[in-house]
């Protein structure tokens, strides 16, 4: 799930859903049971640059993206508008739904969870079952 913001450093998941939207863990659920795109998915296609050059090409303007080295620290009101002014001179420009999807299907998960510390813990979470 979404964010939708930021989660402060050792928040627990089934805490920020709490605080946020009102929703009580389950007694029967772990802690591995929830996890957060923080703060959207839009982050980790940013944590990717590669992918995201890769999949609009020509006209792609990387500056135009926010230069912050952890991607879960960026605004999600920047997120989509930052990726929409990065590739508005290329022939496909982004947009939630099949582009975005498209684009998550590219990007590197190795460097997704190298980037972003709640794609790590959910892929290990995965990597354990």
């Amino acid at each position: 799930m979404d964010s939708e913001g930021p989660v402060r450093e050792g928040q627990s998941t089934w805490a920020y859903l709490r605080d946020n939207y009102g929703w009580r863990q389950p007694a029967e659920a772990d802690d591995d049971q929830a996890f957060l795109m923080v703060q959207a998915m839009e982050a980790w296609l940013l944590a990717d640059r590669a992918a995201l050059q890769n999949y609009f090409g020509r006209g792609f303007r990387e500056n135009r993206l926010p230069r912050q080295a952890n991607p879960e620290r960026i605004s999600k009101d920047d997120l989509a508008p930052s990726l929409a002014r990065a590739s508005a001179d290329c022939s496909q420009q982004y947009a939630k739904g099949p582009v975005s999807f498209a684009i998550l299907g590219m990007v590197n998960a190795a460097v997704v969870v190298e980037r972003c510390s709640h794609a790590k813990a959910l892929i290990d979470h995965l990597r354990s079952l």
